[in-house]
């Protein structure tokens, strides 16, 4: 009981900061703050993948190669592999953002991608 009375007023004291931030300065703060461990990584991962803040209103533009970076960088295979997919059936459908992001990452040496095969 202690410690959710803790956790309450802790997050009082947190939500006012967190609310009065527009999703600029929150897709700022994220990336500004993307190099500093695992979570903030997988946090800016998401958001380079989406370019969306939290409530879905866009504020930056999508980066899929830096989201893979974050992701493997922050040792989350998982999302890594999940982005992967989610390329591949992008590019095979004519999208050509993300053709681009397998070519970089191939050039980067991250993937393997015959150029030939992705349309």
């Amino acid at each position: 009981m202690k410690h959710l009375f803790v956790a309450l007023i802790l997050s009082a004291l947190v939500t006012p900061v967190i609310a009065a931030e527009t999703a600029k300065q929150y897709c700022d703060r994220v990336i500004a703050e993307a190099e500093k461990g695992p979570k903030q990584m997988i946090v800016a991962g998401n958001l380079y993948w989406s370019g969306m803040s939290w409530n879905g209103e866009k504020c930056i533009r999508a980066d899929y190669a830096r989201a893979f970076e974050l992701f493997v960088k922050a040792g989350d295979r998982d999302r890594a592999n999940g982005l992967l997919k989610d390329l591949e059936r992008r590019a095979n459908n004519g999208m050509e953002s993300a053709r681009i992001a397998l070519r970089r990452l191939e050039a980067r040496g991250y993937i393997w991608v015959d150029i030939e095969q992705v349309p």
